[in-house]
């Protein structure tokens, strides 16, 4: 698989191409970045992996894939001029700015027949994994809420309104976490915090009832210096509890990749803990995060030629679904049934 990456951003240069470099030599085929800047990091991060100006230029070097990590507001246009190619496009999540759009670019690749898929990399997170294997797993009983709240202290968080808001960028992950856990949500009622001054969002929170009956409360504040727990699972029997960020956002920050000692790993100091309705209490195994697997899923996708990458664009389109409705259920400070969007 030859992938080209189109932005050499935060984005792009952290949670993209050491992944792809880490499929093997030669799998990471080129960037497209104009900034001087951001080809200096592409030289000494990727020795040899060439950057383009231009989409045109990296679909006539020969790719089989591209990977938009660039603003939302632009993505759509450069995903269609790569399906435009017949090649696969992978879009950063979230893949639009409304879901009107992003339904216009499922439906444009569709109709051409070209693979179209999101960048859920927090699908592989320790605290989604976890979630999953709880559901799965029946440990606290018959679930009744689930709180995935993801806070921290990042005022610059705020300053760029190019992401779509803290809505679109942050739940955009917490809440397809929740819907990959615990299946369609019928509706949701959402408060978005901004800032007087110039409208920003910097925290949002948002009740969601799924089709199965479990509540979900999905959260975020990036101007919060001391966060709640990051997971809550409480059901019938208990409670597991999590606390602090997946370790793979501290270690692909420090440099590490993933085939490095300890990649992942969660160590035993930060395993959940169960609380059960006796009042005993005891660890709770906590899951290693895998962010590796989307592009090797990609990867043998793409080897296979079966065109199923590891995210189906319909996953992708329920969870934005969610976003908006509950961006209408703000304006109008009431539930919003999802099927109404």
């Amino acid at each position: 698989m030859r992938l080209g990456l189109v932005g050499y951003g935060f984005g792009g240069r952290t949670f993209h191409a050491p992944f792809v470099a880490a499929l093997g030599e030669g799998v990471l085929a080129g960037v497209v970045t104009r900034s001087p800047a951001r080809r200096a990091e592409l030289a000494s991060d990727h020795p040899g992996v060439p950057a383009f100006d231009t989409v045109a230029e990296l679909l006539a070097s020969g790719v089989d894939l591209v990977t938009i990590s660039t603003p939302p507001s632009g993505r759509i246009v450069l995903a269609k001029q790569v399906i435009d190619a017949a090649v696969p496009v992978i879009v950063d999540k979230p893949m639009a700015v409304s879901l009107t759009e992003a339904r216009e670019l499922v439906s444009y690749a569709a109709e051409r027949r070209v693979p179209l898929s999101v960048f859920q990399n927090r699908r592989w997170d320790s605290e989604s994994r976890t979630l999953r294997a709880i559901v799965r797993s029946g440990a606290v009983g018959d679930l009744r809420t689930v709180e995935n709240v993801l806070d921290r202290w990042e005022p610059e968080a705020t300053a760029d309104g190019s992401g779509g808001g803290q809505l679109l960028d942050l739940g955009s992950h917490v809440v397809d976490q929740v819907r990959e856990a615990l299946g369609p949500a019928d509706r949701v009622f959402a408060t978005i915090d901004r800032r007087p001054a110039d409208a920003y969002e910097y925290a949002f929170d948002l009740v969601i009832e799924h089709r199965n009956g479990v509540r979900s409360i999905v959260a975020s504040d990036v101007l919060q210096p001391d966060g709640r727990p990051r997971l809550r699972v409480t059901g019938s029997s208990g409670t597991i509890t999590l606390d602090g960020l997946d370790i793979q956002t501290e270690q692909v920050l420090a440099g590490l990749r993933p085939g490095d000692r300890g990649w992942g790993v969660e160590p035993r100091e930060r395993w959940g803990r169960l609380t059960t309705v006796g009042g005993e209490r005891r660890p709770y195994p906590r899951a290693d995060g895998r962010w590796q697997d989307f592009y090797a899923g990609v990867r043998d996708a793409v080897d296979s030629g079966s065109g199923g990458f590891p995210v189906p664009v319909e996953g992708s389109l329920a969870t934005f679904a969610i976003l908006e409705a509950a961006r209408q259920s703000d304006r109008l400070g009431a539930w919003v049934d999802v099927s109404s969007v």
